[in-house]
């Protein structure tokens, strides 16, 4: 079993795990985590949306946009 700190401005409403990336959303913030490190990113958005989930392959970032009516993806670093 591991811990990895999360910063402590962060307060995530939603937490997902995929390709060993693990994602903390709230309706403002976005945070990706490196599991191997720990180090956290925060990411920054062209529009607001939400929910947020990361893609099957942990590549993207997925988000509903605010009026449900797109699916926005964000590609990630690798």
């Amino acid at each position: 079993q591991r811990a990895l700190r999360v910063p402590g401005d962060v307060e995530a409403s939603s937490v997902s795990y995929q390709g060993g990336r693990i994602l903390l959303a709230s309706y403002e913030r976005v945070w990706l985590i490196d599991s191997r490190d720990g180090s956290p990113v925060e990411l920054v958005r062209a529009e607001p949306a939400y929910p947020f989930e990361l893609s099957p392959d942990g590549r993207e970032l997925w988000a509903l946009a605010q009026d449900g009516r797109s699916l926005l993806r964000y590609a990630l670093d690798e």
